[in-house]
């Protein structure tokens, strides 16, 4: 049996997925076919949002950060995860706007998740669900939109 951290971990690596998608980065596996290590990287994220629920995106991705250079990665222009390399090893300030805002996404799902009881969670996520929808019909197609209306798949698969 999955722990609530997994589960919220699962979803957003899909949510990370689509939205990297959505930006024409189509190197994200699904998670069942994710290596362990990012999905224990995931999962030591959503930790780190839990057990310091006051902690900004800045902090998520320091965290990240110092975990990653604790596992011996180093930037790299390149994800290569036999190198260990990767160009977000730099501070959060220095990140694109597009990589800043995953880690935005990221603490925001884990707040929402954490707040959900994993089990039975179908009213909330169609609450949720509508509000994406409406997003997507003035939005036409935003990045961020469609990863959330993925994140929202994912929540009721989960549930069920």
């Amino acid at each position: 049996m999955k722990t609530k951290a997994e589960e919220i971990a699962r979803i957003a690596h899909t949510v990370n997925k689509a939205y990297c998608e959505a930006l024409g980065d189509q190197s994200q596996p699904d998670w069942d076919e994710a290596p362990d290590w990012q999905k224990e990287s995931a999962v030591a994220g959503v930790k780190f949002h839990q057990d310091n629920p006051e902690a900004g995106p800045q902090a998520s991705h320091e965290a990240w950060l110092a975990q990653k250079e604790a596992d011996g990665w180093t930037f790299g222009e390149e994800k290569d995860a036999e190198a260990k390399t990767h160009p977000c090893m730099v501070p959060f300030a220095d990140l694109p706007v597009e990589q800043q805002a995953k880690d935005h996404i990221f603490r925001s799902i884990v707040h929402a998740c954490s707040d959900i009881d994993m089990k039975g969670q179908s009213k909330k996520v169609g609450k949720i669900s509508e509000t994406i929808n409406l997003c997507l019909e003035k939005a036409k197609g935003n990045a961020l939109c469609l990863a959330l209306k993925e994140a929202i798949r994912e929540a009721k698969r989960v549930g069920e």
